[in-house]
């Protein structure tokens, strides 16, 4: 499998996100930041045993919660392990960043079904 990078840019009320998807046999790297690239608080979801999954947090301690929920979310889509870099201000456009990381992954995961 070769290594496949999707950098996107989105402008959600008139702030600008990036969002770098890297996806690997065994996993995926997902990086969301605000302004401009940068890393963030950092979690490691496995997929679930036994109907739990479990994210171990690496750095930072802001907006932890979402970063759960992100990692834990498309680990248990995919049955990958996912690394979630965080940084963002605005925690209210998080549905919006939940929808387009739904277009890359789920999208991509439906294609290489």
């Amino acid at each position: 499998m070769k290594l496949e990078i999707v950098n996107k840019d989105v402008e959600i009320e008139d702030n600008l996100f990036f969002l770098t998807v890297i996806f690997f046999d065994n996993g995926i790297s997902i990086f969301i930041s605000e302004k401009s690239p940068k890393l963030g608080t950092i979690g490691l979801s496995y997929p679930p045993i036994d109907f739990s999954s479990s994210t171990s947090l690496l750095h930072g301690m802001k907006n932890e919660q979402f970063v759960r929920i992100i990692g834990e979310r498309y680990s248990k889509i995919t049955g990958k392990m996912v690394l979630v870099s965080l940084n963002i201000e605005n925690i209210n456009i998080f549905d919006d960043i939940l929808s387009t990381l739904n277009e890359i992954i789920i999208n991509r995961e439906k294609i290489n079904e």
